[in-house]
Formats: C-alpha cells, sequence, structure tokens
C-alpha cells in the first residue's frame, strides 16, 4: 500500500521539477516577438507545450513508469492552470469552462509534435503549422532545430536522470 503511494510521490516530485525547467525555458526572451511566438496567453501555453512535449516523448520508450511520468507531469500542469485561473478570480465553473479547450489543445499539439520527433512528420512543418503561422520563416527553422536538438538530448537520457530533473534544453540560437 505505502509503496504505490511513495512511488507516486517520487513521480510528482520529478514532474514537478521537470515542469519548472519546461516553464522557465519557454519563458525566455529570445523566443517572443515579431516574426516569433506571440507573447500572449496561448502562445506562452503553446511554446510550454512544445517544451513538455520533447520530456514527453523521450519518455514513452520507458513504459509504465514512462506513462507514470507523464501523467504526473500532465497532473502538475492542469494544476499550475487551474492555481492560476483562482488567481485571476475565476470559478470552478468558469474554470471547468476555460480548461477543457485547453486540455483539449495541449493533446492535439502533444501528439502531433511526438509525430515529428519521432520522424512522422515534418518538425518544422508541425511547428510552423501549430505554433507559428505567421512566424519568420528563419525563427521557426531555428526553433525546429532547437527543439531537435533538445529532444535528442533528453531521448539519450536514462529514467533515473530524467526523474532526477537533470533535464537540459539545447542552447537557443535565433536564426
Amino acid at each position: 500500500m505505502f509503496g504505490k503511494l511513495f512511488k507516486r510521490r517520487g513521480e510528482d516530485i520529478a514532474a514537478a521539477g521537470l515542469y519548472t525547467e519546461c516553464l522557465k525555458q519557454s519563458r525566455l526572451p529570445a523566443f517572443y516577438g515579431a516574426g516569433k511566438v506571440d507573447d500572449s496567453y496561448n502562445g506562452r501555453i503553446d511554446l510550454l507545450t512544445l517544451h513538455m512535449t520533447v520530456i514527453m516523448a523521450a519518455a514513452q520508450k520507458f513504459g509504465d513508469e514512462g506513462r507514470q511520468l507523464n501523467q504526473a507531469l500532465y497532473d502538475v500542469m492542469v494544476q499550475d492552470f487551474n492555481i492560476a485561473m483562482r488567481e485571476e478570480g475565476l470559478a470552478d465553473t468558469g474554470i471547468s469552462r476555460r480548461i477543457k479547450p485547453m486540455i483539449s489543445l495541449f493533446f492535439e499539439r502533444t501528439k502531433a509534435y511526438t509525430q515529428a520527433l519521432h520522424g512522422e512528420a515534418s518538425l518544422t512543418e508541425t511547428i510552423k503549422s501549430n505554433l507559428l503561422p505567421d512566424g519568420d520563416d528563419d525563427f521557426t527553422r531555428a526553433l525546429s532545430d532547437y527543439i531537435a536538438q533538445s529532444y535528442a538530448g533528453v531521448d539519450a537520457m536514462e529514467l533515473p536522470a530524467l526523474k532526477s530533473r537533470q533535464v537540459s534544453f539545447a542552447p537557443f540560437i535565433a536564426g
């Protein structure tokens, strides 16, 4: 009984740290501006989703343990969204109404990005169509290269390193 409780607690701690890393990375000023990601609520969430996908796509190879980590990472994100909306003064019904489309979009984007990271689609085109439909082509290619390099680094990690939050994203060099 306690084994499952403490195992989940370990997943939660790892997920909270990974989420924080994704959040910090996705808020770097180099990602935002003219021809780049829109510095808006939606733009920030979309870029956070892209960074979370790097970790979640890599964790898939660890089977059940990877799924548990991904679920914990998702749960941390939903909890963070709930807190942010409560701080905006929304009631439970307002939160539910706003979070459902966000979660649906998260799953759609995560699926598309994961397929691109696994070579089933062009990462650059997927980023262009989902995140940067009006973005600068050089910036879109630079972002795609950065995400591909970040994924390669995270995908090479073993699960204990991933759980210990030793994730480092590739340096971002804007095009």
